[in-house]
Parts: structure tokens; sequence; C-alpha cells
């Protein structure tokens, strides 16, 4: 069984969280880095969130997309490392997953090195309905966080970081 299969995947298209820096000081900012918005469960019309664009929507067509916390959605109850929301999102008993990309203002370029701070973690509880099964599951199966260069499309171009197991 490959790595991959052995965890659920979660895939933040694009790059994720607040800075992106190269070692020559040249600096990518990202439209809000800490997903500030009004708190919301993802399936509730969402109109998307500032500054990014489900990718989801076009990959899972029928799931919700990810969930603006902290407001006990779900039951999950973390608070924001950083401002005050945070992005919530899911991968799914049936293969499906949340995921967010940003197009960004210049290209990164090759062989210069980026630096990114990213925080993650793992709510002890993620509850949801499963399509696979129609009952509530809990989704809280260690994630990888994959951040790739994507097209317009959400189609993955590069892999440019995979996590390790989020388990924290």
């Amino acid at each position: 069984m490959s790595s991959m299969s052995k965890f659920n995947l979660l895939t933040f298209i694009c790059l994720l969280a607040s800075i992106i820096t190269s070692a020559q000081s040249d600096t990518i900012r990202l439209k809000n880095p800490s997903f500030e918005d009004t708190p919301k469960r993802g399936g509730e019309a969402m109109d998307g969130i500032s500054g990014w664009i489900d990718c989801g929507k076009i990959n899972f067509p029928m799931e919700t997309p990810p969930d603006i916390h902290p407001k006990n959605f779900w039951g999950v109850n973390v608070e924001a490392q950083h401002g005050k929301t945070y992005l919530g999102m899911v991968t799914r008993d049936n293969n499906a997953y949340e995921s967010v990309m940003q197009e960004l203002a210049s290209p990164l370029l090759s062989k210069k090195t980026y630096s990114l701070d990213i925080y993650l973690a793992q709510s002890p509880k993620y509850l949801s309905r499963s399509r696979k099964t129609s009952h509530e599951a809990n989704y809280t199966k260690p994630s990888i966080l994959r951040i790739i260069a994507s097209d317009k499309n959400c189609n993955v171009q590069e892999i440019l970081y995979k996590s390790p197991p989020i388990e924290h």
C-alpha cells in the first residue's frame, strides 16, 4: 500500500497561508492569507472565501465547500492561530476532498527557494454526513497537505510540497 493510500489527502491548490518569500527577498503576498471571513458552514449558500477559489466545486461538484471557523460547526472548536477565523477542510470517505486556490500576483521562479509559514491542525471532531454511508461520520483521519501549482481549472501541474500526515 502506498503512503498516499494510507492517509487521506488534503489538497490546497497553489500556495496557502501567510507570505511566500524567496531567498533573494522577492515577496509574493497572498490575498487574505489567514482566511478572514464570516464564520459559516460550507453548505450555507457560501459565496466563496474572500481572495480564494473553491476547487472542490470543480473537482467534486456534489460536495460542499470548505468551512470558515470557529463557530463550533461540525463539533470543531479549535481557535484561530492568527486573526479571527480560519479555513476548515475535510477529506471524505468517498475519496473527495476540499481544496482552494489563488492566482499569485507574480510567478514563482525556477531555481529560487521559497519559504512559507503555515499553521496546520487536526480537530478531534469534524462531524458531517457521509455520502457513502448516509450516516454521520467523524472525519479525523490524518490528512496530508499538498501545495501545488495548477492551471485556472484547478488541474495539477506540479506538486511543490507534500506534508507528513497532520496528526495534531
